[in-house]
């Protein structure tokens, strides 16, 4: 059993814990699982999963990702209806849009 840095509890999984690390989660897991799914092409460039991985322009390794649509730093939810597929480049690029812009 181990004790929570946030709100001392001791638990074996705190929910304060689960909101730190939402990417090892169940709850994270299943919802991706059920996101690639339900959805067949990447919501940022509209393209489907590139074959094998790779991103013919660039020739680059640019698998499907979970993209949070309101961003876990910004109080976003690993739930499925925060979640939308996207290429990790174009998940990557809107990041750092969100960065510039916050």
């Amino acid at each position: 059993m181990k004790v929570c840095t946030r709100c001392g509890k001791r638990q074996s999984l705190c929910a304060c814990d689960q909101q730190a690390r939402p990417f090892g989660t169940r709850l994270y897991q299943r919802a991706k699982a059920q996101m690639l799914a339900e959805e067949s092409v990447c919501w940022i460039c509209e393209n489907p999963p590139w074959p094998d991985d790779i991103n013919p322009a660039t020739g680059a390794y640019d698998p499907i990702t979970a993209d949070h649509i309101v961003e876990v730093a910004a109080g976003g939810s690993s739930h499925r209806d925060n979640l939308r597929m996207a290429h990790r480049s174009c998940n990557s690029r809107r990041g750092q849009q969100f960065q510039e812009v916050a």
